[in-house]
């Protein structure tokens, strides 16, 4: 069964896709969500990726994945996401997500989600680093990179501009950031 869409566009979609991995990754390696998110509204995004995801809901956003099939060897991302599926914290709508909405009010820090990359990390044997803000961007800024580098290479190379920029739109890719992406030299 095909999973539902976000975005009408479906690379928007996969552009989703990657930027909560890669900020789930970064979370357990060395931030808190709301670093990351303050890092990527910094960059020029309306909404950093973990109010997004509780904006939108965390079933929602990775309602294609089997959490039983995933090697967590592999795919270090999954594991703080897995725990909030388990801890039913999919976002505003439950009242916890990445962050609290006590009484359905305003996002507050959770000490509890921060503490989840502390114990994933150490479980998982992983070492943690401290990242600032640049290093944040860098990294969120790669997968969207990667991602787009793949979806371009896939396409027709006549359109894969022109779809590419309508996808990243959508997405919300900050207009005033698009000279940070370096796939389009390949172009």
């Amino acid at each position: 069964m095909p999973s539902a869409r976000i975005f009408d566009h479906p690379m928007a979609d996969e552009f989703l896709q990657a930027y909560c991995r890669e900020a789930s990754l970064t979370f357990l390696l060395g931030s808190t969500p709301w670093d990351i998110d303050e890092a990527m509204t910094e960059f020029g995004f309306d909404i950093g990726p973990f109010e997004l995801q509780d904006q939108i809901g965390l079933d929602a956003i990775f309602q294609h994945i089997n959490w039983g099939l995933l090697d967590y060897e592999q795919e270090h991302w999954a594991l703080i996401p897995k725990r909030m599926f388990e801890l039913g914290k999919l976002g505003k709508k439950t009242g916890a997500g990445w962050y609290r909405y006590p009484g359905g009010a305003g996002k507050v820090e959770d000490p509890i989600v921060a503490d989840l990359a502390l114990e994933e990390a150490h479980f998982a044997r992983l070492q943690r680093n401290e990242y600032d803000t640049l290093d944040i961007q860098n990294r969120l800024l790669a997968a969207i990179n990667q991602t787009a580098s793949r979806l371009s290479a896939s396409g027709d190379p006549s359109h894969a501009s022109e779809e590419l920029n309508l996808a990243l739109k959508e997405f919300g890719f900050p207009n005033r950031q698009r000279i940070k992406l370096t796939y389009e030299s390949s172009l």
